[in-house]
């Protein structure tokens, strides 16, 4: 692949609301800039979320907008992918906020310490901008012994090369994991990764997460059985033990 160096962030979007123009503009006004930002529209207003956003960045070229038809958070994301011309790629979601450094602290750490993938701590803030919590994500060796019972990565809060997402085709279809089904794959692929302990990001919680849904836990389970049959671990045996009972117990909560 001939990406040119530098970075493409990549947010997918299905509406507008009082967040949006926020977090655009943060990934936009960084110290270190993106060299261009792709936003993949989909849904069915995206007609006029278009509309919307082409007045309001009219004046930026390296704003890319992208009519998506197939309203799949996966599906948005690959094909943003396809639309993104550097080497590598910062995600992005249209109701957080990018710290003004972000950019520049994840490019030099992943370029300097030769990764295909770099998170960072986040703060969690509430839908009046809050903050309530400071996450700090596991680093080095730890990622991997993680992995199998917690997200090791604030998705939105990567940056990642281009060439190795497409090696490992993407993100794959789902409701609630996609970023964790990546991770796992990812980790069987033996990629380089890490989390810089500078919080870089805050991530917006509302009323209702993904993290509390039945589907999710019960795509969670399918993944870590899925792995057990694959890696034959028993570490994967008992993490899918650990996702089934999260199912049955807090699922339907």
């Amino acid at each position: 692949m001939n990406e040119k160096f530098g970075v493409s962030g990549l947010l997918a979007l299905n509406n507008v609301d009082n967040y949006t123009r926020a977090a655009i503009d943060s990934i936009l006004n960084q110290s270190r800039p993106v060299d261009e930002l792709v936003i993949v529209v989909n849904g069915r207003q995206r007609e006029s979320i278009i509309k919307t956003l082409s007045e309001w960045y009219s004046n930026l070229a390296n704003v890319k907008l992208v009519n998506c038809g197939l309203e799949q958070l996966s599906f948005a994301l690959n094909l943003g992918l396809t639309h993104c011309n550097y080497k590598y790629v910062a995600r992005m979601d249209a109701d957080d906020i990018s710290h003004h450094n972000r950019i520049e602290v994840q490019l030099n750490y992943i370029e300097s310490h030769n990764l295909d993938m770099v998170g960072c701590a986040i703060n969690k803030i509430d839908t009046a901008d809050k903050i309530i919590a400071t996450v700090h994500y596991p680093a080095g060796n730890k990622i991997k012994k993680k992995l199998p019972f917690s997200n090791p990565f604030c998705h939105p809060s990567v940056m990642y090369k281009k060439e190795t997402i497409i090696k490992a085709r993407g993100y794959n279809a789902g409701f609630k994991s996609e970023d964790y089904d990546l991770w796992l794959r990812l980790s069987r692929m033996s990629a380089s990764w890490d989390n810089v302990s500078d919080v870089l990001f805050s991530y917006r919680v509302h009323d209702s997460t993904a993290q509390r849904k039945s589907l999710a836990y019960a795509e969670l389970a399918g993944l870590m059985f899925r792995e057990m049959l694959i890696n034959k671990s028993f570490v994967f045996f008992m993490a899918s033990l650990v996702a089934f009972m999260k199912f049955f117990i807090r699922g339907k909560n």
